[in-house]
């Protein structure tokens, strides 16, 4: 499992600032202009990007991604052991060291647990998937807004996006065995076969599962529940397809992730305060 502590050393005072309508197809919007061989991300440039936050320590262990303006997802593993009072969401962060280089930070508290299978107490690396369910509505903002669900891509075939490039990012070490990242990195990499990745795993790989391999580039230590993003090819939102949740070392051998198209179903009737648009 991917997931270790990155401490947050600032952040900002709550302002006043501009906020836009919630809108459930307003999705997946990025704003464009060190994950192991990755780079920066622009201040904001993921606006869905989200991260687990430890309320005792301040720090952060897992990544997430805002899909609602009350859920984020994320993997299951991340929560076992944890308890909904002790942790935050972090939304609209860039630099988790200073806090003033955006001014859309902000640290939801968090009602609820929802967990595949019901049990968030697992470290079972199938059906590692769980949703966050904020107290109060997360603020859309310039700086934060959700993710789209794949809902238009909601087949579970073994191969779906094998062949494509998807998108990572997060706080997470940026080599394995070091130490996390302040500021905000993501990655480029290359989704492999099913087939590809059970050579490496066996047959824990199933139709569940996506996996990424790309020498030299990867998710590592603390970016588990972030999310790979794909760009559609008609209208250029970026859609959540996998979960990060595991892998041997980093950036040598495939990073596997829990594929989103096998779990839209399960999303949607597990939170029906929620409203999700297929775009």
């Amino acid at each position: 499992m991917r997931s270790r502590l990155c401490q947050i050393q600032a952040i900002p005072p709550t302002t006043t600032i501009p906020t836009v309508p919630y809108d459930p197809c307003n999705c997946g919007v990025r704003k464009t202009s060190r994950i192991v061989g990755g780079t920066a991300a622009g201040v904001n440039e993921f606006p869905f990007q989200a991260a687990l936050v430890s309320n005792t320590t301040r720090s952060i262990f897992c990544g997430a991604e805002i899909i609602s303006n009350r859920r984020a997802l994320t993997a299951r593993h991340c929560l076992a052991g944890q308890s909904p009072s002790l942790v935050g969401l972090l939304v609209g962060d860039s630099d988790t060291s200073t806090g003033s280089d955006t001014p859309y930070t902000s640290l939801y508290l968090i009602q609820a647990f929802t967990c595949f299978g019901g049990n968030c107490n697992t470290n079972d690396q199938a059906n590692d998937i769980a949703m966050v369910l904020t107290v109060n509505q997360i603020q859309m903002n310039p700086g934060v807004n959700i993710i789209c669900l794949p809902i238009k891509y909601n087949t579970n075939t073994a191969n779906q996006f094998a062949g494509t490039k998807v998108v990572a990012a997060g706080w997470g070490d940026t080599e394995f065995g070091g130490i996390g990242s302040n500021t905000l990195q993501k990655v480029t990499l290359d989704v492999i076969t099913t087939a590809q990745c059970q050579s490496r795993y066996g047959n824990s790989i199933t139709v569940n599962h996506i996996c990424t391999s790309t020498f030299g580039r990867d998710t590592c230590q603390r970016d588990s529940g972030t999310s790979l993003m794909y760009t559609g090819t008609d209208n250029g939102r970026m859609y959540t397809v996998g979960v990060v949740s595991f892998g041997v070392e980093c950036g040598t051998n495939p990073s596997v992730s829990t594929r989103v198209t096998s779990y839209v179903n399960w999303i949607r009737s597990n939170s029906p305060e929620s409203s999700y648009c297929s775009v």
